[in-house]
């Protein structure tokens, strides 16, 4: 839905102009629970959190369309586990281990 009135014609501006709200929206709010999983306060909160709010959300689009457009589960699967590795580790040396951001490996298994 968040994505349909983007190729609309000029008659549909008001329906891009409110999914497009939405869309910001939603970014922001991924934001604000990075910056408060990972502890941030303000202004250092907004210039780590966005980062990965934007590209969680480009993320999200993008294998959304994906699979409308016909993805396989699996393809889908190593699409996400791929900007799963792009996040920061806890110690913000490199991709992940896994686990939140702030959260570490809580929750994986060894062998993952």
């Amino acid at each position: 839905m968040l994505d349909g009135a983007t190729n609309a014609s000029d008659a549909a501006r008001e329906v891009r102009e409110e999914l497009r709200a939405r869309r910001e929206g939603t970014e922001h709010a991924v934001a604000a629970e990075i910056a408060a999983v990972a502890g941030l306060l303000p202004p250092r909160a907004r210039e780590e959190a966005d980062g990965p709010a934007a590209s969680s959300a480009a993320v999200v689009r993008g294998t959304s369309a994906q699979a409308r457009d016909g993805a396989d589960r699996a393809t889908l699967e190593r699409v996400a586990e791929l900007a799963r590795r792009a996040w920061p580790s806890e110690s913000n040396e490199g991709p992940r281990a896994g686990g939140a951001p702030g959260r570490g490996t809580a929750g994986r298994s060894a062998g993952a």
